[in-house]
């Protein structure tokens, strides 16, 4: 059974995570992009359609948590993955009202990452046609 092969934005500013989360998602046949803030995600979100995003949380310029909320202002839908190592009970309460689809926390396993990717993108077909 072929699986189908989404456009990712991966947001992060350290690189190390940008890398690896490229590197998990390419082999799995996935096209994806990087941005090292929220700020640089949104300009590359004006010019190219992704069908998922997955950002962390603490970031300079503009934080994920901003950049999800501009997103939806922007009426995009997409489906979205925060990573986070801060899991703290404010930072929850705020990435649940801005309608992000999974969480991951940081460190994970390629194996983790993989399945939530997946399991995010199953639940969120209607947004990735």
């Amino acid at each position: 059974m072929e699986t189908a092969k989404y456009n990712v934005l991966i947001v992060d500013d350290d690189a190390d995570v940008r890398s690896v989360v490229w590197t998990f998602l390419s082999m799995g046949g996935h096209f994806c992009d990087i941005a090292a803030d929220g700020t640089d995600a949104l300009k590359k979100t004006d010019n190219k359609h992704y069908d998922a995003i997955i950002t962390d949380v603490n970031m300079p310029k503009m934080n994920g948590i901003d950049l999800v909320r501009e997103l939806r202002t922007r009426s995009l839908s997409l489906p979205v993955m925060i990573m986070t190592g801060f899991a703290d009970e404010q930072s929850m309460r705020s990435i649940a009202s801005i309608g992000v689809q999974a969480l991951i926390e940081k460190p994970f396993t390629v194996t983790s990452f993989v399945d939530k990717f997946a399991t995010m993108m199953k639940e969120c077909s209607t947004y990735c046609q």
